[in-house]
């Protein structure tokens, strides 16, 4: 198993919601949270400097569609798996979501357990 930390970069545009899942994140040795981002304008400037390994995408941006911002992550950003994240499961946004790119689709009332899953499964990829 690779000892490299997991690089993470959060599009969350709430700051207290963004701080604290940075918070969190920062608690475990092998994941760290490179940016913290509130919009998709951010995103892709900072995704494209840093390369990081998962971004985690919050699904109900008010700048742009997290849809489309997937897609324009998957295109600018090959590298970087992309954890979506929503306030409901949403079948169809679901399949549009995954048709676009994005590696795993999370509802944010799951257990803390499944988004840590998915960022460590990004290492066998």
């Amino acid at each position: 198993m690779d000892n490299k930390q997991i690089k993470i970069l959060l599009v969350v545009e709430h700051q207290m919601v963004r701080r604290q899942l940075s918070a969190h994140l920062m608690t475990y040795a092998d994941l760290s949270v490179v940016g913290e981002v509130a919009s998709c304008q951010q995103a892709l400037e900072f995704c494209s400097k840093t390369r990081p390994d998962v971004v985690i995408v919050d699904m109900n941006m008010l700048d742009q569609d997290g849809v489309a911002l997937t897609r324009a992550m998957t295109e600018n950003c090959p590298g970087s798996r992309i954890i979506a994240i929503s306030l409901f499961r949403d079948e169809e946004e679901y399949q549009q979501v995954i048709n676009a790119g994005a590696y795993k689709y999370l509802v944010k009332g799951a257990p803390t357990t499944e988004l840590l899953e998915a960022i460590r499964e990004t290492r066998s990829i």
